[in-house]
C-alpha cells in the first residue's frame, strides 16, 4: 500500500467519498462512500495525517472518466434544454442565425419527447417551488412538449407541428426575464409589470421579425397568444 497525505481540495463536502480516507499506518478511518460533512471534520482528520491510498485514487479517477463518457440521463438532457433555450432567447439580437437555433432546440425537444412521452409529462405536471426564477424558461419548453403531443394527436404534418412548437418556445422572449422574477415574487403582479406583460405579444413580434424570421403563422401566433383574433379578450 503506498499512501499519499490527504489535501483538502480533494474532499468535497457532503458528497460520497471516492476512496478510502486512512491514518499514518493505513489503518481504514473512513471507507469508501462514508461523508465528510463539514470544515470541523474535515481539519480534524488532516490534522491526524490522513492519507489516501494511491491505488484507491487510480481507481476513483477512472471511475470517474468512464462516468463522464457514459451519456447523460434523459432528465439530464431536459434540463440542459433549459439551458439550451436561455442562451438561445437571448441570442436574438445582434447573432445571426436565430431561426436556424430554433430549428435545432425543436428538433431537440421532439427527439426526447418521442422517446419517452412519459418523463416528458411528468416533468411538466411537475413544478419545483425552488426553481421559480427559471420559471419562463420550463413553462415555454413544457408547452412546445404539449404542443408536440398534441399536434400529432390530431394529425398535423410535421411543418405545422413545428411552427406551433417554434411559437411555443418564443412566445415571452419580451419577458423572460421578468416572467422569473414575477414567478418568485410571491405577489400580485404590480401595474408596471401588467404593462409590460400587456405589450409582450407585440413587443416579441418585433424581436423576432429584427432577428430575420419571416413565417407569418409564427409570427401571428405569438401575437395573438393571450388574445382571441377578434380582440375581444386578453
Amino acid at each position: 500500500m503506498h499512501l499519499l497525505r490527504l489535501i483538502q481540495s480533494q474532499v468535497r463536502l457532503g458528497e460520497l467519498l471516492p476512496w478510502g480516507v486512512r491514518d499514518q499506518q493505513g489503518k481504514l478511518l473512513l471507507a469508501r462512500g462514508q461523508v465528510i460533512a463539514n470544515e470541523a471534520q474535515l481539519a480534524a482528520l488532516l490534522e491526524r495525517g490522513a492519507s489516501v491510498d494511491i491505488e484507491e485514487v487510480r481507481a476513483a479517477a477512472s471511475r470517474a472518466d468512464a462516468e463522464a463518457k457514459r451519456p447523460a440521463s434523459l432528465f439530464a438532457q431536459w434540463e440542459q434544454v433549459l439551458w439550451q433555450l436561455d442562451r438561445v432567447l437571448r441570442s436574438v439580437q445582434g447573432e445571426p442565425g436565430f431561426g436556424a437555433r430554433v430549428d435545432e432546440l425543436v428538433q431537440r425537444i421532439e427527439s426526447l419527447t418521442l422517446r419517452d412521452p412519459d418523463i416528458a409529462i411528468y416533468l411538466t405536471v411537475r413544478q419545483d417551488p425552488k426553481r421559480l426564477t427559471i420559471y419562463a424558461l420550463a413553462h415555454s419548453v413544457h408547452c412546445a412538449m404539449v404542443a408536440l403531443l398534441m399536434a400529432r394527436r390530431l394529425g398535423w404534418d410535421d411543418a405545422r407541428t413545428h411552427t406551433l412548437m417554434k411559437a411555443a418556445l418564443t412566445m415571452n422572449i419580451a419577458i423572460l426575464d421578468l416572467q422569473g422574477r414575477m414567478a418568485a415574487q410571491g405577489v400580485p403582479a404590480t401595474p408596471p409589470q401588467m404593462d409590460m406583460i400587456r405589450l409582450h405579444p407585440t413587443q416579441g413580434v418585433e424581436m423576432l421579425k429584427a432577428a430575420g424570421i419571416d413565417d407569418a403563422a409564427w409570427l401571428d401566433a405569438i401575437a395573438h397568444h393571450h388574445e382571441r383574433p377578434d380582440g375581444t379578450g386578453y
